[in-house]
Order: C-alpha cells, then structure tokens, then sequence
C-alpha cells in the first residue's frame, strides 16, 4: 500500500491494519503529516503541526505493541497544547 492510499483509510480500517501488523502507526502517521503539509497551502486547517513529536508518539506505540501491550487508544486532538506548542490566537 502505498503512503498516499495510506493516509486515506478510515480510522476502522486504519486500526484494523495497525492491529494486524500490515501497516505501522509510524507509516500511518507519516503519510497523513505528508498529506497534511501537501493541502495544508489550501485548507488552512493547522495552527501549528509538530511532526517530530508526531513521528515519535507513533514509533512509541508501535514499540508498545511489539512487547505485547495492544493498539494504543488516544483521541486527536483540535487544539495544541499551550505548554508546548504555539497556540493560534
């Protein structure tokens, strides 16, 4: 599969491959911040983007699935956190 179909499944499917090990949390994220970066130009949908933060979340979870502990659950999240990222004003 290639990143671009990647970055279009659905979250069911997308956990469905994460969980079967056909595709890692760390290509999944990759393609949707590479398609992000491709129409953000359009769409004006982020205020900040932190892809290295991104890349390593998903390397962790896939870390943690490799010694057995399940698909990491979180929620994505509209807003930064002001802590550590810009916030939009």
């Amino acid at each position: 599969m290639t990143d671009s179909s990647v970055s279009n499944l659905t979250v069911t499917a997308a956990a469905a491959r994460i969980a079967r090990r056909v595709t890692g949390s760390d290509e999944l994220v990759g393609a949707c911040l590479d398609r992000i970066v491709a129409l953000e130009p359009r769409v004006h949908a982020w205020t900040c983007l932190d892809r290295e933060r991104a890349l390593e979340q998903a390397s962790k979870a896939d870390g943690q699935r490799k010694e057995g502990k399940g698909v990491p659950r979180s929620a994505a999240r509209d807003r930064c956190d002001g802590l550590t990222l810009p916030r939009g004003e």
